[in-house]
Formats: structure tokens, sequence, C-alpha cells
């Protein structure tokens, strides 16, 4: 007797699977920010008031961004300052010109993994920021991001690979 086919064995559905709501939802938040920011003078983004978004909806907004080809940037880690309404644990960027201020903002919340790859505007000043707000680090990924250890550190790097 010839063995149905299981839906989880074929691929099929998988490629024809639309996204979750939930996703749908935070990239017509992304591509609307002023959904739920607000621009300051400066030109940097802030939560708007009286406005909590959980952790799940953070990592969530954070991806998509990325996944949107929209810089990381201080301007957008800036959401993220606000300690008491939003929340991260894990944080993953790359190819954005975050600098250490926007960093500073991530790290504020504690992560548990942080992940950098080719975050080129990162300063000697990142190792400072990570070893003052690092207690809760288990996990940090730093790839292609040379220039944040000092000069003599860098050229042993280097000459490693």
């Amino acid at each position: 007797m010839a063995k149905m086919p299981c839906l989880t064995d074929t691929t099929v559905w998988v490629d024809n699977t639309p996204e979750t709501l939930f996703k749908q939802v935070t990239r017509f938040c992304v591509r609307n920010m002023e959904v739920f920011t607000e621009e300051m003078a400066c030109g940097s983004l802030k939560l708007q008031n009286s406005l909590y978004l959980p952790l799940e909806i953070c990592r969530e907004l954070l991806n998509v961004i990325q996944e949107e080809k929209i810089d990381v940037d201080d301007k957008i880690t800036n959401i993220f300052a606000d300690l008491q309404n939003t929340r991260l644990s894990q944080v993953k960027i790359k190819n954005s010109s975050l600098t250490d201020v926007g960093l500073s903002c991530l790290l504020g919340h504690n992560l548990r993994s942080l992940s950098l790859n080719n975050c080129t505007k990162l300063t000697t000043e990142t190792l400072e920021i990570l070893n003052g707000c690092s207690d809760n680090l288990i996990s940090l990924s730093l790839v292609e991001s040379y220039q944040i250890f000092p000069h003599s550190l860098s050229s042993e790097l280097l000459d490693e690979d």
C-alpha cells in the first residue's frame, strides 16, 4: 500500500503560504512609522506617548525594518530608547550606519544576545559601551566590525585571516 504524502513532507505549501497577519501588520507599521512614532526636532523617531511595545513586537519590528532594507541607524534605534515601554532581549543588525549612540539605546535593554554585522560607523567606544551594559549578555557576534577594536588589536586580527 502506497504511503499518502503528509502535508509536512511537501514544500509546495511553504512556498504558497502567505505571511502571518502579525507580520503583515508589522510591515504596514514599518512602512508607515507615523502610526506608532513621532519625529523629534533632531530627526530621530520616538515611540508615541502611552504606547507599549512588548518583546515580540519590538523583535519583529527590527526584523521587518531590515527586511524592508531600511537602515537601522540612530534615528530608528531611538524608538527603543524608552526602556519602560519597549522591550528587547535579542538584537541582530546587519549592514547598518548605527553609531555608538544608537547602540547605547539598544544595550540599555540588558540584551541577552547581540549580533552586529558590517556596522561601519561603530568605534572603539563600542567596547566601553558593551562592557558597561553586558551583565546579561550571553551571546555576542561581531562580524566585519574590526573598527571597534583598538588599532593594534585590529592589525593582529587581520593578520590571522
